[in-house]
This record gives structure tokens, C-alpha cells and sequence, in this order.
């Protein structure tokens, strides 16, 4: 996307070291306009460009959705992690134990995973986490999940 997050830590002075990533040349131009001093590389979430450990935390805010499948990209985001993955899902996930795919017109998914496949994922990984609920606008929801190495 094109760092809409950055604005926020910056307003609230986190002194967060940011380097942003999409795979769509686009989002990595209109995030160079809106934060010129500020670190913005082509990627692709499933083999990222950076080397093991070069982060402190990776944040994937609303991708996983819009992907085939969330295991590569999480191991991934593990991989070049060195304490933790925040995982933000704009849908909800699912009760039970069946996974929404759908690959929309536009080319890309708009899926609506199961709660249950996740943790089974993330339990399989060995990692530690929990997650959170958090009210958004228009009535939807977020949740957030935080993964520990």
C-alpha cells in the first residue's frame, strides 16, 4: 500500500524505523511522494528481499487477505523478523474450520479465512501469540495478531 500507517508513527513520534514493501510499483511511487525521506522497495511478500533477522518486528497489515495463502508469507515475515510479526486481518476470520477463497475479478483474493486453520498454522510454526479484536470505522473490525519468535 502506499504507508498509510507511517503518517500515524510519525504523529505520534514512535521514532519507528520504517522500510516499506508492495509488490506493485504504483504503491512503492505514491509512497516515495507522501514520504519522500523514508525507505520504499518493490517486493513480493512470498520471498521478500532482505536478509534473515534485518528487522525488529514485521508489520503485514491487511495483505493476507488479498493472497492465495498466508504460509509463505508469514514464514517469510518470520525469516527476516528478529523478535516479532504483527499480523493484521481487515476480515475477520472465520469460526470452524473452512477457509473463504475467492479470487475476484480484478485479479487478486478477497478471502475470509478460519480462525481455527490459523492457529493450527501458527501452532505447527512452534511461535508464540495471541490476538486481538479492534473496533474500527463504518462497523468493521481488525484482528490483530502478534507472533513472538
Amino acid at each position: 500500500g502506499n504507508a498509510t500507517e507511517l503518517r500515524s508513527y510519525r504523529d505520534n513520534r514512535s521514532g519507528i524505523d520504517y522500510v516499506g514493501m508492495d509488490k506493485s510499483a504504483r504503491m512503492i511511487e505514491l509512497s516515495h511522494k507522501l514520504f519522500t525521506d523514508s525507505d520504499f522497495i518493490r517486493g513480493d511478500v512470498n520471498n521478500m528481499p532482505f536478509s534473515n533477522g534485518s528487522f525488529d518486528v514485521v508489520l503485514l497489515k491487511h495483505i493476507l487477505e488479498h493472497l492465495r495463502s498466508y504460509d509463505i508469507p508469514i514464514q517469510e515475515a518470520l525469516r527476516v523478523s528478529r523478535k516479532a510479526v504483527i499480523v493484521s486481518f481487515l476480515h475477520r476470520l472465520l469460526p470452524g474450520n473452512t477457509d473463504l477463497i475467492i479470487r475476484n475479478n480484478q485479479g487478486y483474493y478477497d478471502n475470509w479465512f478460519s480462525r481455527n486453520n490459523f492457529h493450527h498454522f501458527l501452532d505447527s510454526l512452534g511461535v508464540k501469540y495471541r490476538s486481538e479484536t479492534t473496533p474500527g470505522i463504518n462497523n468493521q473490525t481488525a484482528t490483530i495478531y502478534l507472533i513472538n519468535k
